[in-house]
């Protein structure tokens, strides 16, 4: 308990220097098999200036008998300290996200990805996932793309972004902060696509102010029934 308190307690700090009494244990406990103390570890170890204990992180990376979770914790943690995304970093985890399996390795994959400094070599790796991902994940890969001035990348982000249904999920906001950098013979492209997010959010203001005129119509009760029924399961994601 004092270990864990420890780790957190360096964990809340701000740029913190490593104490050369800290890194033998440091490194002990990103070694232990516990998992949940080598999270706490690694986050620790993020609180700190440089690049300390970068090969330890390395390993749990590249560890296929630790969780995917750990693992991502670890690249996010060595893109932190690198202050940039080294292409190994990309390619593990660009598998996890594919091929994990694992809802919630995929979307901290995403997030990781889409907070990352990547280069545009790296973007254009990125992008194609854009295509396939659902509303939560596709949201968090549009953080790469934050800036985007080069033509490619910004092309590559444009077409794998436009052939996803869940495009509609996002907000016009969310994408015009993108297409702010994009260069201006893209634009046009560009624009069609925040036309099209335009449209569709008044659509959905049509659909529920329809909604919002039948409310006193509504039965609480049956209402709860259903969403509570093993039929809907409603319940199971909507706690």
């Amino acid at each position: 308990e004092v270990r864990a308190l420890i780790l957190r307690a360096m964990a809340r700090g701000n740029s913190v220097d490593l104490h050369p009494s800290w890194l033998e244990p440091l490194e002990r406990q990103l070694a232990s098999s516990d998992e949940v103390l080598v999270g706490q570890a690694i986050a620790a170890v993020v609180a700190l200036r440089g690049s300390a204990l970068a090969n330890s992180l390395s390993e749990i990376a590249r560890d296929d008998s630790r969780s995917y979770a750990l693992r991502v914790d670890a690249l996010a943690a060595l893109a932190r300290q690198a202050g940039k995304l080294e292409d190994s970093a990309l390619d593990e985890l660009i598998e996890i996200y594919s091929d994990s399996g694992s809802p919630a390795a995929s979307r901290r994959a995403a997030q990781v990805l889409g907070e990352a400094n990547s280069s545009n070599p790296q973007k254009l790796l990125i992008a194609p996932l854009l295509s396939q991902a659902p509303p939560a994940e596709l949201r968090d890969f549009v953080g790469a793309f934050q800036r985007v001035t080069d033509h490619d990348v910004a092309q590559a982000f444009l077409s794998s972004i436009s052939s996803n249904p869940a495009l509609l999920s996002l907000a016009e906001h969310e994408l015009f902060d993108v297409f702010n950098h994009f260069p201006p013979e893209l634009l046009g492209d560009a624009n069609k696509l925040l036309e099209q997010l335009k449209q569709h959010e008044q659509q959905k203001l049509v659909r529920l102010q329809g909604l919002r005129d039948k409310l006193a119509q509504g039965n609480a009760a049956r209402g709860k029934t259903v969403f509570t029924s093993e039929k809907a399961k409603c319940s199971t994601c909507h706690r």
